[in-house]
This record gives C-alpha cells, sequence and structure tokens, in this order.
C-alpha cells in the first residue's frame, strides 16, 4: 500500500513530466483515462513544452471530442512532429487539410528513410500509408471538384498500397472512389480485398467500430450481404460489441429486409426504435428514417403472414 500525499501519484516523482506521462500511459491502460489526464496536464503544468505530454493529451483530447483543445496542444508541438500535421489535418478543411497532410507524410517519409528497407518500422509504414488515404479521401470529399481530383486520388492510393498491402484503409478508400466513378465491380473486387484482409486478423487487430461500420455500408450498396465477412456478418459482430447502437441496428434490419429475412429485420429495426425512445441522447444518423423503415418491414410482415404456405 502506498499512500498519495497531496494527489501525488504513487511512485512518481514530483517535478517529473516525463515519470508523469509515463504514469498517464498505464492509467490509458488501466482504462482510467480522467486520471491520464489528470496526470498529464500536471506533466504540461510543470513543463508546458513537454512533447510527450502535448501529444498524448492533444490525442487523448481529439478521441473525446475536445476539440478546441487538442488543436491548441498541437499547435505547441514542434514543427518537426509528424503527429502534430496528421491531427491538425483532421481538424481542418480542404487545401489547408491537404498542406498539412503533406507535410506530416514527408516526416513520416524522412524517417523511414533513416534505416533501410528491410528494417524500416511496420507502425511507420502503416502512419504512411494512412495519411495517403487521409489525402485520398480529400479528394473525395473536400476536393472532388478539383482537375483531375480522381487520378490524384488513385495515384495516392496506389501509394498507400505499395507502402503497406495490409493497410484495410486502402481499400475502403479505393472502394469509395470506384462507386464514385460507377465503377461497381471494381468497388466489389477492392471490398473483396478488404474482406481477406479482415479474415486473417485476430480480434484486437481489428479496425475501429466506427471503421468497420463505414465498411458495412458499402457492402450494402454493393450489396454483398451474405458470406463469412458480407454486411450482415460485419453488423452481427459490431452488435456483439455494443447491442445497443442505434445505425447498427438500422443497418443490420436493412440488410435483412434486403435478403428477405423479415422476422429478423422486424427484430432488429423494433429494437432500433425501442432504444431511440429510451435513449434520446444517442447521437444516430438514422434516427429520423426509423419510423420509415419499421413501418415498411411490418408491412412485409404483415403481408407474409396473409400469404397462404
Amino acid at each position: 500500500y502506498q499512500r498519495r500525499v497531496h494527489g501525488r501519484e504513487p511512485g512518481v516523482a514530483m517535478g517529473d513530466p516525463l515519470s508523469l506521462t509515463l504514469a498517464a500511459e498505464e492509467a490509458l491502460g488501466n482504462l482510467e483515462p480522467e486520471r491520464a489526464v489528470e496526470l498529464l496536464e500536471t506533466a504540461l503544468g510543470l513543463n508546458p513544452a513537454f512533447v510527450p505530454a502535448l501529444e498524448a493529451l492533444g490525442s487523448l483530447m481529439f478521441e473525446n471530442g475536445h476539440l478546441d483543445r487538442a488543436r491548441e496542444l498541437f499547435l505547441a508541438c514542434p514543427d518537426n512532429r509528424q503527429m502534430k500535421f496528421m491531427y491538425l489535418a483532421q481538424l481542418t478543411e480542404g487545401f489547408e487539410a491537404l498542406q498539412l497532410y503533406q507535410r506530416g507524410t514527408e516526416l513520416l517519409l524522412e524517417e523511414l528513410n533513416l534505416v533501410a528497407p528491410d528494417i524500416q518500422d511496420a507502425t511507420v509504414k502503416r502512419q504512411l500509408s494512412t495519411g495517403y488515404c487521409s489525402m485520398a479521401e480529400l479528394f473525395l470529399t473536400d476536393l472532388c471538384d478539383e482537375a483531375n481530383a480522381a487520378e490524384q486520388c488513385e495515384a495516392l492510393l496506389e501509394q498507400a498500397r505499395q507502402t503497406d498491402p495490409g493497410n484495410c484503409e486502402v481499400y475502403k478508400a479505393l472502394a469509395d472512389l470506384r462507386l464514385s466513378q460507377s465503377r461497381p465491380d471494381e468497388a466489389r473486387q477492392a471490398l473483396d480485398t478488404l474482406l481477406r484482409l479482415f479474415s486473417s486478423l485476430a480480434d484486437f487487430e481489428m479496425p475501429p467500430p466506427e471503421f468497420r461500420f463505414a465498411v458495412a455500408k458499402l457492402l450494402i450498396e454493393t450489396q454483398m450481404l451474405d458470406g463469412e465477412f458480407g454486411a450482415i456478418s460485419v453488423l452481427s459482430r459490431l452488435l456483439d460489441e455494443d447491442d445497443e447502437n442505434i445505425d447498427v441496428l438500422y443497418l443490420a434490419a436493412l440488410c435483412f429486409d434486403m435478403a428477405d429475412d423479415t422476422k429478423a429485420a422486424l427484430y432488429h429495426i423494433s429494437r432500433a426504435c425501442q432504444i431511440a425512445t429510451f435513449n434520446p441522447m444517442q447521437e444516430s444518423e438514422f434516427r429520423p428514417v426509423l419510423p420509415d423503415l419499421l413501418q415498411t418491414i411490418q408491412e412485409k410482415a404483415q403481408q407474409t403472414r396473409k400469404t397462404p404456405s
């Protein structure tokens, strides 16, 4: 047992920003984000220019939606830190975001080029590949009206693929591009590659839920519903992790409806509507259209009951 003295973290030297930052990392590993923030703020109170604490707290603020504070922290980082530019780019739009991503990827390339290709850090390669994907996505969204936007998007995605062929984000972005070009067969090919990557990953290696939800949307758009990693399977796994997510339940209902499984569709849309009623604060992009899908599926269910077997 170690007694705290005036809020001091046991085993952490007072006035030591590095030890406080390491203790914050440990707190995060123990699922204590509030304690991690407290430790990082203390570290920055002792040394406002301590870069590891700036970056760690900046990423925490970003992940928790405190975007103004995140921007303030990353702006305080030195200009030779790729994390600064990659996060600031996500807090910006258009050409300014593109320029920030470009600077971040330049720094990552410099880091990779310091060592021989056969011993390059896989984490840095993944970060660089993801940076290229982020720039490509700008040409699908903010910069889609620019001259040669599709060509620039394609070139960036090829750079991303060559840098890290195992990066799931490459193939999701490529599927997005192909759908925007009205080339659904090639979108399905990209999604097939992505699903093969999914099948090779352990549970702890899987991309975050937000990414898999976006993939599920693409699978629905391309009518890839069935199979081990079809839309229904991807959504079912997301529901295993959180069975009260309104939007995942909505898409699952939509999938089952498209697959003519009215019973499963009715279960999922009814549950989505129930949760939406009892949890009005949950953010949901599909909340306004829940009643429409419920009515459609209920009518199908009634028709099924009326149809003689």
